[in-house]
């Protein structure tokens, strides 16, 4: 039944990565919303590697809500074949705060990483 609600509707926007070398763009994804706004994390690949890109979405904007690039995250001295980004975990308050768990299950010789941001209500 949800299937056939989303068949009549349409795209209210369409994201691009954020960079030209980004491969898979949207191979991963968590959405989550935090007070009067949505975050969409989004992974590009990059050889073995990745980087998520967070989006912010005003939620009842009298704009048309256009997801706007907030934060981008790479793993620092990462080398190629840690896998980063692929696993993604995104959680809103509702005081606009958010929380944003990123996986890399073949870094640090193949014992996984898991690393966690934190936006505060005054930004990232």
């Amino acid at each position: 039944m949800l299937l056939t609600a989303l068949a009549g509707s349409r795209a209210s926007a369409q994201l691009q990565p954020p960079t030209i070398e980004a491969q898979s763009f949207g191979s991963k994804m968590a959405m989550a919303s935090a007070g009067d706004l949505r975050f969409l994390a989004a992974r590009s690949r990059f050889g073995d590697s990745g980087k998520i890109s967070v989006y912010r979405i005003q939620k009842n904007s009298t704009v048309d809500g256009t997801p706007v690039l907030e934060a981008e995250f790479t793993r620092s001295g990462a080398n190629n074949g840690d896998d980063f980004g692929d696993s993604i975990a995104i959680r809103g308050a509702s005081d606009g705060s958010v929380i944003l768990a990123i996986g890399a299950p073949r870094a640090n010789d193949r014992r996984g990483l898991v690393s966690v941001h934190r936006r505060s209500t005054a930004g990232v």
